[in-house]
């Protein structure tokens, strides 16, 4: 969606869930805003409404004081003569002709390694978004089990429900179903807490991974008999985004490495004597890629990716723009 208004101007990006009943709630809101009138679309089933954004993160907040117009006009003149020069140029022809062939075989199979989409270099400001999200996992009671959260967010005019999926890469249950899929809605403040039996991962690991909105993954991989004790949440200390790494257990050694964003260099360490790991994520305007192995264990590793939302507006992700 491309949203025009003098109160979304400089080339901002919106990263909230969005649908096509969020135009509707924004104006539901606009029009209590302007008349105290409420007007609800009943139509709109309450999970939706938690679910997707009402718009109004999209629009400049009061005394937000980066809400100065940064855009350069359109000289016409020059605009003009563009379109005019566009007559006389060569119908294009960079391009790589698809016969039927190539047509099935794309259908069948997917695009080929030749075909490459790119990414615009750079980064843009991005606005606040109202997710506070955390997944961190256990293994106890014979059971797998993923523990959601959603925190409280000042930014949101209303409760929050927020969409993830875990898929597992290894086989569970009979008929074999490697690649198996969850879906789960999270409500802001009422965590979830979804076991899955032990004994009905039909292979000796576990590899489980769970996505959400604005980048936000987590990857686990360990034996049925490993020790997940590291949790990570995100936190925010006035406008510094921050990645909190814990050991939540006894006896195992874990090292940190930033994969992406080259906050530190080399590892640090997670042990008995250094139980807890702070990460200031400001340098990547928030965004974080860590993983977490373990000597002790070979088949442990965690990998926990996203973007710490601290109320105020920050910037695209560096390095899909890199």
């Amino acid at each position: 969606m491309i949203v025009a208004s003098p109160w979304t101007k400089g080339g901002w990006v919106n990263s909230e869930v969005l649908d096509l009943t969020s135009p509707i709630q924004f104006l539901e809101h606009f029009v209590y805003k302007k008349t105290g009138k409420k007007i609800i679309e009943t139509n709109i089933s309450s999970w939706r409404r938690k679910v997707c954004g009402d718009m109004t993160s999209v629009f400049y907040r009061r005394g937000r004081s980066d809400a100065a117009d940064k855009i350069t006009p359109v000289v016409r003149n020059e605009h003009i003569g563009r379109i005019n020069n566009a007559r006389s140029k060569d119908l294009p022809s960079n391009f790589i002709p698809l016969d039927s062939t190539d047509r099935d075989n794309i259908r069948h199979h997917g695009m080929p390694d030749w075909f490459n989409s790119f990414q615009e270099k750079g980064v843009k400001p991005a606005c606040a978004i109202p997710y506070n999200m955390a997944v961190n996992a256990r293994i106890e009671n014979g059971a797998f089990t993923l523990d959601f959260g959603v925190g409280k967010c000042d930014t949101a005019n209303k409760k929050v429900a927020v969409p993830f999926y875990a898929v597992s890469h290894n086989n569970y249950e009979k008929p074999e179903t490697k690649g198996r899929v969850w879906n789960f809605a999270v409500e802001q403040q009422k965590a979830l807490n979804y076991p899955w039996k032990l004994d009905e991962f039909l292979e000796d690991t576990i590899d489980m991974d769970v996505h959400g909105p604005n980048g936000f993954f987590r990857s686990f991989k360990c034996s049925k008999s490993s020790n997940l004790g590291v949790r990570v949440t995100e936190r925010r200390r006035g406008r510094k985004p921050i990645l909190v790494l814990e050991m939540v257990e006894k006896g195992h050694r874990y090292d940190v490495r930033d994969v992406s964003y080259k906050l530190f260099e080399g590892k640090k360490t997670l042990s008995r004597s250094n139980r807890r790991l702070e990460i200031d994520l400001t340098a990547s305007f928030g965004w974080y890629d860590v993983e977490i192995t373990s000597a002790e264990d070979p088949t442990f590793y965690l990998q926990f990716a996203g973007h710490v939302e601290t109320g105020y507006n920050s910037f695209t992700d560096p390095l899909m723009g890199s």
